[in-house]
């Protein structure tokens, strides 16, 4: 693949206009750098990114944190990856070469959430989507 001048140039703008992109990135080398260090903590991330609750909440207990500490741990991690990732595909919707990837992640998602709001109401969404990533 190469990388035209153009394409370097919206990357920069990107980067300028969403600073949690840059946060974010660097927050995930930070955790691979980490990982490879075997640092507890960037363990600790990695495994509540990639396994949800019971795994952090395992690998707590095992570095001397009490469950309820992990779970607190794994929705900060939560929290700011959610953040980060609402204020990443809100500035990609300025560039016309991923609006129409996210008009189609839209219209799939949209009979889904449909269905759970009629269902469950919009607090209900709230708490299925809490319920499913603690199952997960």
């Amino acid at each position: 693949m190469v990388w035209s001048s153009e394409k370097i140039i919206q990357a920069k703008d990107l980067l300028r206009e969403c600073p949690m992109l840059a946060a974010i990135l660097i927050f995930l080398s930070a955790l691979a750098v980490g990982g490879f260090l075997r640092m507890g903590f960037a363990i600790f991330v990695l495994l509540a990114i990639v396994g949800g609750f019971a795994l952090p909440v395992i690998y707590g207990v095992r570095l001397g944190l009490a469950p309820h500490e992990s779970i607190l741990l794994c929705l900060a991690v939560f929290t700011f990856l959610s953040y980060a990732s609402l204020c990443i595909l809100y500035h990609l919707e300025s560039y016309t070469s991923a609006r129409g990837y996210l008009k189609t992640l839209r219209r799939h998602s949209r009979p889904v959430y449909r269905l759970l709001k009629g269902y469950a109401g919009r607090s209900g969404v709230l708490g299925i989507l809490s319920l499913s990533t603690f199952l997960a």
